[in-house]
């Protein structure tokens, strides 16, 4: 854990003692979370439902020319699902550092002071804790660990960011990493989620 803050804030370090002209964001917000689970024969399991999830950190964004940036980020962002089944209603949640990076796209101006945008990238995590129905239970890459610590994939999303300083993002994560440690399963954590940041 202690390690882990510190990459934290060496990252954060980093981004500040970015020479390109940039600004600083703080942001985060809700969302909602859910796993998606095959079978390795492909059959998709429907018994586990969506959960809240949340996010919170901040970003560096770096201007590259007047319509398109980069935006590199850290955040702490929580995960889970529920799963209906009958005699075991099982709630799982998880715990990440995240390290995102996208690139936007400003494509139109919008009264004075705003603008819309797009955005896509990518991200990676690492987990932090993984609590079933509250219990703390193993993370890691053998066997006896429930799930695997890291996750990666994709984020896409659209803007609008106010009177130059007020962001509000919806956006969506697509899970790529199997997050399993069962030899016959495939899961990965989607989540939608609302970024309301603040530039300075």
């Amino acid at each position: 854990m202690k390690k882990t803050i510190k990459i934290s804030i060496i990252l954060l370090v980093g981004l500040f003692n970015c020479t390109t002209y940039g600004q600083f964001i703080v942001k985060g917000g809700p969302g909602i979370s859910g796993v998606t689970v095959k079978e390795r024969g492909g059959v998709r399991d429907n018994d586990f439902r969506s959960s809240f999830s949340f996010h919170v950190g901040g970003a560096y964004e770096i201007e590259v020319s007047d319509f398109i940036s980069i935006e590199p980020g850290v955040s702490f962002t929580g995960k889970g699902f529920n799963v209906a089944r009958s005699g075991a209603d099982l709630n799982a949640r998880m715990l990440f550092i995240e390290v995102p990076i996208a690139v936007k796209g400003y494509f139109l101006d919008i009264g004075d002071g705003g603008r819309l945008f797009g955005l896509a990238g990518g991200y990676t995590s690492f987990m932090l804790s993984y609590k079933l129905n509250g219990v703390k239970r193993p993370i890691g890459n053998t066997t006896e660990d429930v799930v695997k610590r890291f996750d990666m994939g994709l984020t896409f999303g659209a803007g609008v960011e106010l009177f130059e300083s007020l962001v509000i993002v919806p956006s969506f994560d697509l899970g790529l990493a199997n997050l399993s440690n069962t030899s016959n399963e495939i899961n990965r954590i989607n989540v939608f989620k609302l970024t309301v940041g603040y530039k300075f």
